[in-house]
């Protein structure tokens, strides 16, 4: 139970609960000390933690994204991807905020500065990764963090999808300038590509016994692709 006081000038609050150590707060205006009083009673019944404001003056959002890197995103299929954008995230200035002073107007500045710089689809994967690392926060690390300030912003529209295709002569054009790079392979893993659709993951990922000479065939083990019916004679055509 919340308890609220008038000390001189200020406004204290006790908010206490049965085995758990009593939190205490000032404020200047009561409005606020009614707030936080709610909102800490609320937290506290709704996940049994402690707020403990001096773990959130102490670690920074920079320190929650490489606790994030080191134990959740290394055990991703997309880790290598997502290491590199919270290497993107840790070089700006919101990595250097203390989590008790987070608020969503960081991030809205990190959103506009972010989007001189990128298109919509890459910012977005940005956002998500970093409201994904509050949510971890807070629900496995146990962090005090109330409200996730990332998922209390707007994310940039996507960009109109590319519908290009290529004109007649381009791919002719596209195989002769891949014949001419010192990587041999690289005019076939075109052709590979621009048969099956297969993404660029799933192309570097193919390992020899992954193809079946005799039968002319290639096995994707992972992918987000279920292979169109005519898969099979695209690859024929292009392993011969």
């Amino acid at each position: 139970m919340a308890t609220i006081r008038k000390r001189g000038s200020s406004w204290h609050v006790q908010v206490r609960r049965s085995g758990q150590p009593t939190i205490t707060r000032s404020f200047k205006k009561k409005p606020d000390a009614d707030a936080w009083a709610r909102q800490t009673e609320t937290g506290i019944d709704r996940r049994g933690l402690v707020p403990c404001r001096s773990d959130l003056e102490r670690l920074t959002v920079g320190d929650l994204l490489r606790r994030y890197r080191d134990e959740v995103v290394v055990h991703k299929r997309s880790k290598t991807v997502e290491d590199h954008i919270i290497g993107v995230l840790l070089r700006h200035k919101m990595a250097d905020y203390a989590l008790a002073h987070i608020k969503p107007d960081v991030f809205r500045q990190f959103r506009d500065d972010r989007m001189k710089v990128v298109k919509a689809a890459t910012l977005r994967r940005q956002l998500c990764i970093l409201q994904h690392a509050f949510n971890v926060a807070t629900k496995e690390w146990g962090l005090p963090l109330f409200d996730n300030p990332v998922a209390a912003i707007s994310k940039p529209a996507l960009d109109i999808p590319r519908e290009r295709r290529l004109k007649d002569g381009e791919l002719d054009t596209l195989l002769e300038g891949c014949s001419k790079s010192r990587v041999w392979w690289l005019s076939p893993v075109m052709k590979l590509a621009l048969e099956t659709g297969m993404r660029r993951g799933e192309l570097l990922n193919i390992h020899r016994h992954h193809i079946n000479f005799v039968r002319r065939t290639l096995l994707v083990p992972v992918t987000k692709l279920t292979c169109p019916p005519k898969t099979r004679s695209a690859l024929k055509r292009v392993l011969r």
